[in-house]
């Protein structure tokens, strides 16, 4: 096996100071190398030097390079390994870089940024360096913790959305999971991003559950397209009476709402909104009606203010475990709630 370019870029998964394996390369960032090890890319006399190379730069968390070139068949061979930091100050990930000239020849296609999530009890998110700037959040601060609403609030669509909620619900320890999103920079409407992900499910003693994971931007390499429907329901949040949301089907959440007119509490770490408990079978036979078409009910819901308001609730699948969700609000003086079912 010969290296057949004179220059590459990796992005390396390394979980928990070790090296988990490649997910992306430097020429098609978009496509996602399934934590392949070096051996795959490379023969084993360049793989193993330049794994130790990215081994010197977990250890240090600071870049590394080769302080004398790889001979391989009368090719000299350089490389430089920079580590992507999560807030604890861990390696998440290396940008290794390899090339037959010292020096790469420009800047790396690849821009990554590590971050956590906390799951149980309450679900946090924690960014490392970078991150803010690739989400186009000057508001975030490296290493303060967040709702994760904050972050799942930014998605307009998901890949592996199932196998997702699979790995949060098994909760097996070291499984990992790559996965693409395309997320919003600014306000609705805004600027769109294509993402990519790596993560990695860390199962403590103490029955705690996180995710250790970074992502890379791979907008310049796929485009990200908006889609008909999603303007459309853009378009229908501002417009007509009530508000809308992208939820969330197992389990039943609340994640993205399209409209500002959001009069009811939300949590911000669960991202649920609180049902009277006379109501509570209502969300499970919406949820259940969403298997098969469309759901719809009449239940309370915890205002802002800390009163119960009554809504009408409309809901219809999407793709994959999303659901649209409409909220209009009944005015207090409409007839009981039995009456209106």
């Amino acid at each position: 096996m010969q290296v057949t370019n004179d220059s590459q870029w990796y992005l390396i998964a390394t979980f928990r100071g070790g090296v988990s394996g490649v997910v992306a390369r430097g020429h098609d960032p978009a496509h996602q190398e399934n934590f392949r090890q070096l051996k795959s890319f490379m023969p084993n006399h360049l793989a193993k030097p330049f794994n130790n190379l990215v081994c010197e730069a977990i250890a240090s968390r600071e870049p590394v390079r080769r302080k004398d070139p790889i001979d391989d068949r009368g090719r000299k061979w350089w490389g430089i390994a920079t580590p992507v930091l999560a807030a604890s100050g861990a390696a998440h990930a290396v940008l290794l870089w390899i090339g037959t000239t010292p020096e790469p020849a420009g800047e790396s296609p690849l821009v990554a940024g590590a971050w956590e999530w906390e799951l149980e009890p309450q679900r946090i998110s924690i960014f490392g360096p970078g991150v803010p700037e690739m989400y186009g959040r000057s508001d975030w601060v490296v290493g303060q913790r967040y709702p994760m609403s904050e972050l799942t609030g930014l998605i307009r669509a998901m890949q592996q959305m199932p196998e997702a909620e699979r790995v949060i619900s098994r909760k097996v320890d070291g499984e990992r999971l790559l996965t693409g999103m395309a997320v919003e920079r600014g306000p609705v409407g805004g600027d769109i991003a294509e993402m990519r992900s790596a993560m990695e499910v860390v199962r403590g003693d103490d029955g705690s559950h996180h995710w250790l994971g970074f992502s890379w931007e791979v907008s310049e390499f796929l485009p990200p397209q908006r889609s008909l429907e999603t303007e459309a329901l853009v378009e229908l949040a501002h417009e007509a009476p009530g508000w809308t949301m992208l939820m969330l089907r197992k389990p039943i959440s609340l994640v993205k709402p399209l409209s500002s007119e959001l009069t009811v509490h939300v949590d911000n770490y669960t991202g649920r909104v609180t049902v009277h408990p006379q109501d509570a079978e209502v969300p499970r036979r919406i949820e259940a009606a969403l298997e098969t078409g469309n759901g719809e009910g009449v239940l309370r819901l915890l205002g802002v203010d800390g009163e119960w308001e009554t809504y009408r609730v409309r809901a219809r699948p999407n793709i994959d475990n999303w659901a649209v969700v409409r909220f209009l609000r009944i005015p207090d003086d409409t007839p009981d709630i039995d009456e209106l079912e």
